[in-house]
């Protein structure tokens, strides 16, 4: 089946753009970097560039969103654990400090 110009010329600007912009390996660390400080417009550029190009690289990012997103807590949610200290009985303390000391011995 014969392709329209359209995907020809998306192919050609693809394969163009792949062999100028850095490589994967170069791109991983700014990818995980964007997600703690703002990019630069360069580096804004060049990701967005090298995600439109590289199917592996937005997988990764769509992975470490869905990670990020699973490892952040609920702020209305997360109780410390200076709040929890502060809840638990004296006994209740020292009955988890037994249990994992039992369990650490048991280990070695």
């Amino acid at each position: 089946m014969e392709k329209g110009i359209g995907y020809r010329l998306k192919l050609r600007a693809i394969l163009f753009l792949a062999r100028r912009l850095p490589p994967c390996k170069t791109m991983l660390p700014l990818f995980s970097a964007a997600r703690e400080r703002p990019l630069t417009m360069r580096e804004k550029i060049t990701t967005k560039l090298h995600l439109w190009t590289c199917e592996a690289c937005r997988r990764y990012v769509a992975q470490i969103e869905l990670l990020s997103a699973m490892v952040k807590p609920e702020v209305e949610d997360e109780i410390s654990a200076a709040e929890m200290s502060a809840k638990l009985s004296p006994e209740a303390r020292d009955r988890i400090k037994a249990a994992l000391e039992a369990a650490v011995s048991r280990k070695n």
